[in-house]
Formats: C-alpha cells, sequence, structure tokens
C-alpha cells in the first residue's frame, strides 16, 4: 500500500500506524510548500502565512537568512522525526520533493525495493 500525503495532520497516525501492523506500506511524502520551496529561493519577503492543518497565522519574513534557517532546521527536524516514527511502525518511506513528480521517484523506489526483495530470497 502507497499512501502519498504530506502527512502534516498528526490526527492520522493512529490509524497509519495500525495499517503498516497489517499491510506492507511505503508512506510518500510529498514536499511541503510554500514555506518548505521558500527555503530554496530566498524568500519572499514579510508574508502572512496560514497554516492549512490548524488555520493558524503567523507574518513571517522568508528574507531573513535567520527566519529562513530556523524554518529549515525545523522542516528537516520534523521529516526525520516523521521518517523514524513511519520506520517504526515497520513501514517503508521516501521523500518527493516539492515541484517534483511523484512517478519517477516511485518507479526508483520499485526498482530498488524489487532488488532487495530478490536479494532475500535467492541463496
Amino acid at each position: 500500500c502507497f499512501l502519498i500525503s504530506d502527512f502534516l495532520s498528526t490526527e492520522n497516525h493512529d490509524s497509519l500506524k495500525t495499517l503498516a501492523r497489517q499491510h506492507d506500506l511505503t508512506c510518500v511524502l510529498m514536499g511541503h510548500r510554500p514555506l518548505e520551496g521558500l527555503v530554496s529561493f530566498g524568500g519572499a519577503g514579510v508574508i502572512s502565512y496560514q497554516d492549512p492543518e490548524s488555520g493558524e497565522t503567523a507574518i513571517i519574513n522568508t528574507s531573513d537568512r535567520h527566519v529562513l534557517s530556523a524554518v529549515e532546521e525545523s522542516s528537516n527536524a520534523w521529516r526525520s522525526n516523521f521518517e523514524l516514527k513511519v520506520r517504526g511502525w515497520g513501514a517503508d518511506f521516501f521523500k518527493v520533493e516539492p515541484g517534483e513528480g511523484v512517478v519517477d521517484p516511485l518507479i526508483d523506489y520499485l526498482r530498488r525495493h524489487h532488488s532487495i526483495s530478490r536479494r532475500r530470497v535467492l541463496p
């Protein structure tokens, strides 16, 4: 089972954990926008950002390198923690970069996964 999402909502983590225990689950994390994209492009000045999951709003100066560093650090920490959690459930995980299609990374994953599975079976 492949689940493709940004995984920003934490309310479904118990369901994901159950799914991972009962099935061969791979979580495909789609890169987050707009903030993650802003980090890559050096910012866009002062913006009002509304979290699509919580509805909370914040004013952020995306051109301030300290703000960009904090956003990037926070994003990387969240991604690492989420990946550890997913792998701890026994599921697999990979990330698709912002703006990148999911088809090519999925094909690459399937090729690697097939190769690894064949090595386990063959003497």
